[in-house]
């Protein structure tokens, strides 16, 4: 449970987001003003993705609060040009716009705190979570390889970048600004999706803030509901999966012959599709829903092909 301490950290990263996406607004009326409210939605985006871009380049000789700092400045310097060339922001609306953003941040901060820490579970949140501090203890990038002490990163961070970026702007330690990070990026999505949507259904004569609300709906909220439906898929009532949703599936069942990780798991064993002289498979996968079949088919595939050019090689000598 978190304490009200920590959730004052909220404060200074959201007034932060309220500067970029004021920073943002000129440069995004210049770039959408045929937009309705003159792409008023695009606005935080459009500072972030500029200051992400001059971090990183700034970064390859500094690194630190002040490389980010520097890069705020000119992207206001942007700004500035884009207001004495005549862009002209519907405040109004990028007040809003900002408001619907805060919607989809909130969303995934509650989500978050019912569960901050991190975990093997998440998947590669170890992985994100070493790539932040090494960012936040880096001179100049790319930041020190965490796995491999004293040799420099090969690997894509800009989405840590970022969220280092923002806890160094914000002041918010590194603990609370991974999971704000995270929160931050899903706002962006909301409202992007809520304007993108909101502007097209306008345009055809029909509501902005119902079409703009499906699309957030649709794409935040709908689009990473696909993973959970797909994997519950299987153990839905059959008639559910014959309406539609997906074909009955057969229970699991083990065949005769080697199921090493080697053997193909797929229920077209044809040795066109395993190839001569394999052994055939000894578990039929047909079951599974599609996403853990597609992995386990590719896993066969790199599985095979390593071990026909390890039989190549010749055997080491004693």
């Amino acid at each position: 449970m978190l304490t009200i301490m920590e959730w004052l950290a909220l404060l200074p990263w959201l007034l932060m987001m309220a500067v970029l996406t004021g920073v943002g607004a000129p440069i995004a009326a210049s770039l959408f003003g045929a937009l309705p409210r003159k792409g008023a939605a695009f606005a935080l985006p459009t500072a972030l993705i500029p200051v992400a871009i001059l971090v990183f380049w700034i970064g390859q000789i500094t690194f630190g609060p002040h490389t980010v700092v520097l890069a705020v400045l000119l992207v206001g310097g942007l700004a500035l040009l884009a207001t004495r060339r005549g862009a002209s922001p519907d405040w109004r609306a990028v007040a809003a716009m900002y408001g619907v953003f805060l919607v989809g941040f909130a969303i995934m901060v509650l989500f978050r705190s019912a569960n901050p820490s991190i975990t093997p579970a998440g998947g590669e949140q170890f992985l994100h979570f070493g790539l932040v501090n090494a960012l936040e203890r880096a001179p100049s990038l790319p930041p020190e390889d965490f796995w491999y002490a004293g040799e420099p990163l090969k690997y894509y961070y800009g989405t840590q970048m970022q969220v280092t970026s923002f806890s160094m702007l914000s002041g918010t330690p590194i603990r609370y600004g991974f999971n704000l990070g995270i929160a931050t990026f899903y706002g962006v999505l909301v409202v992007v999706a809520y304007g993108l949507v909101g502007g097209i259904v306008a345009a055809r004569g029909y509501s902005r803030r119902f079409g703009g609300a499906m699309g957030a709906l649709f794409v935040a909220i709908a689009g990473p509901a696909t993973t959970p439906i797909r994997l519950l898929t299987p153990y839905l009532p059959d008639g559910i999966r014959r309406a539609g949703v997906a074909p009955a599936a057969p229970p699991p069942r083990v065949t005769s012959g080697e199921s090493s990780p080697g053997a193909a798991y797929d229920s077209d064993d044809s040795p066109e599709r395993r190839g001569a002289g394999e052994p055939e498979s000894g578990v039929d996968r047909e079951w599974l829903p599609a996403p853990i079949r597609d992995r386990i088919r590719a896993a066969d595939v790199h599985g095979r092909r390593f071990r026909r050019v390890a039989d190549r090689e010749a055997p080491l000598e004693a």
